[in-house]
């Protein structure tokens, strides 16, 4: 049997646990509890159950201690947001946050390639570059898993959500996973100009040799993982990342929920093609996506992020000074879930067997000729 599977008939025996335990122990951090009854679910187990029924419930979770990784990570999209501001692609600011993330990523003890690709600014009138930022942790095996966010933002508001909380979440698990040994390699990309095209997507995917892209077992996207009423996880129709993450979620006690599929137009489970993950898509790469928004209201196409102040992203609600104040406590909150759970999913993460994308250069050929052509939410 799986772990995957393991963990799903855990579920409803840890949920029972933490009832009891709820009811018989008081002053104790509900999180650390749930950890505690994922590494062992003898703590607040009935005395009368026998060892063997506790070997048969045994599944071992590697855990990691998360303590500040919100706080850490939402001082990140305070710089970014702050005191940079508006990252527009091509632009100063893009640049500087470019040369920010090169910084940081380097002081973790990496060594960042900088991609560069070309972009016609329309604000400036005139041919422009822009840049994927990337660094690799070497794993064991042939795998790559790509963890992917763009870095730019639009020209309203200070892109505080969108998307400073995606490239902070992607500096923070860089730090956390260093000196973690995978059984896969582990490829950080801060993608430039995703806001005029996912062009720093399409760039990076072009771009690949065919036995990269064949050995891509799968492409996290970081989008706006903050500030919507709840957290999802989306993916594509195999659903190889999202039905792992979801079930590791429910078994840590995070919220996550995933499209309900309430809108024809996106199959439960899945999302739309506008933002990086679309490109890896494309190519034949499965995909996870994580945004915080809520697709049981507006058109039910996740576009509509809450039920109190309406759309944030692309508007003037966009900073951390009216979000802050408008849901106190959310931005850190939701940052600490994601990065926790993200972290929890790739040091335990079930590769997939037997792989194979063999066709992926005809795919990326496709590709090339399709962009520009996606559908746009936002």
């Amino acid at each position: 049997m799986s772990l995957l599977d393991q963990i799903k008939i855990l579920i409803p025996i840890v949920n029972e646990q933490m009832r009891n335990c709820q009811q018989n122990v008081s002053g104790f951090p509900v999180t650390m509890l749930c950890l505690f009854m994922v590494l062992s679910l003898t703590g607040c187990s009935d005395s009368g159950s026998s060892s063997s029924e506790k070997k048969q419930t045994s599944v071992h979770i590697e855990t990691v201690d998360m303590t500040d990784a919100g706080k850490t990570t939402l001082g990140v999209m305070r710089y970014l947001s702050e005191s940079i501001g508006q990252r527009t692609a091509g632009s100063e600011q893009e640049a500087s946050t470019k040369n920010y993330i090169v910084q940081e990523l380097t002081n973790l003890g990496y060594e960042p390639e900088q991609q560069q690709f070309k972009l016609t600014n329309s604000s400036l009138n005139q041919n422009t570059d822009s840049y994927n930022i990337i660094v690799t942790k070497q794993g064991n095996g042939s795998y790559q898993l790509i963890l992917g966010a763009h870095y730019d933002s639009v020209g309203v508001g200070t892109g505080a959500i969108d998307n400073a909380s995606g490239a902070g979440a992607l500096i923070e698990l860089a730090g956390r996973l260093k000196n973690n040994v995978l059984p896969y390699t582990l490829v950080f990309v801060f993608f430039g100009a995703e806001e005029i095209g996912l062009l720093g997507s399409h760039a990076y995917v072009t771009q690949m040799s065919a036995a990269q892209c064949e050995s891509i077992i799968g492409m996290l996207n970081f989008d706006t993982i903050a500030g919507g009423d709840y957290l999802y996880v989306h993916g594509d129709d195999s659903g190889y990342l999202r039905e792992q993450a979801l079930t590791l979620a429910a078994y840590l006690s995070y919220e996550f929920r995933t499209n309900p599929g309430n809108n024809p137009e996106y199959p439960k489970g899945t999302t739309g093609s506008w933002s990086d993950h679309a490109p890896f898509h494309e190519v034949g790469i499965p995909y996870g996506a994580i945004e915080a928004t809520n697709w049981d209201i507006g058109e039910k196409d996740g576009y509509t992020q809450t039920v109190e102040q309406g759309t944030l992203w692309h508007t003037a609600k966009d900073s951390l000074t009216f979000i802050e104040s408008a849901f106190p406590g959310r931005i850190e909150q939701q940052l600490e879930t994601v990065i926790s759970l993200v972290t929890h999913l790739l040091i335990n993460l079930e590769l997939p067997e037997n792989w194979n994308n063999s066709q992926c250069a005809d795919k990326q050929l496709r590709n090339m000729i399709s962009v520009g052509h996606r559908h746009p939410r936002h």
